[in-house]
């Protein structure tokens, strides 16, 4: 089940809490069993919190967004929200077939725009810091799918939002 089968909304969420089994001192049989299958559900299928999480903790994409008598006049009064993306960072934001921003990141502000009235511009550019350098002149508010960085960001004078996704990354290059 989810939260909306027991009739439930999240309001709040707060830093993620370790949870453990328990069970009376001396009882090593049952507790290397856990042990041991926790450790092969993780090794058989590493996304397997995740997919936990996504089951009860996350809303419906069908439930209503709510939002705040502040939020509707600042959505009411404020002109688009110029957002900047790097032209090459597939699959999070990326330079589309059509030559526009194209991505995971440009695709949840479009849903974000669908479901609140704010509206957003896109324009990519092609390095970092083009991207830095438009927010800092005021030229652009939001640099999309940014990584999570505080150091960057003190050292820039920007600041993040709370994380909207987690994902490994990696770097594939030949071999020379």
């Amino acid at each position: 089940s989810s939260l909306s089968d027991v009739n439930m909304r999240t309001v709040a969420k707060f830093a993620t809490s370790s949870y453990y089994f328990a069970t009376y001192k001396g009882n090593n049989d049952v507790l290397s069993e856990l042990n041991k299958a926790m450790n092969a559900l993780k090794t058989d299928n590493p996304y397997y919190q995740e997919i936990l999480y996504s089951r009860y903790h996350t809303e419906s994409t069908e439930e209503e967004t709510i939002i705040s008598t502040l939020e509707k006049e600042y959505i009411t009064n404020h002109g688009a929200i110029n957002v900047v993306c790097l032209s090459d960072w597939y699959p999070v934001c990326y330079r589309g077939s059509y030559d526009e921003c194209s991505g995971a990141v440009i695709a949840l502000l479009r849903e974000i725009g669908s479901r609140t009235g704010l509206q957003f511009t896109f324009t990519k550019v092609d390095t970092i810091k083009e991207a830095q350098a438009s927010i800092e002149d005021g030229t652009y508010d939001v640099i999309a799918g940014f990584p999570y960085d505080y150091a960057w960001a003190a050292d820039n004078h920007t600041t993040l939002t709370l994380p909207f996704a987690s994902m490994n990354m990696m770097q594939v290059t030949s071999g020379s």
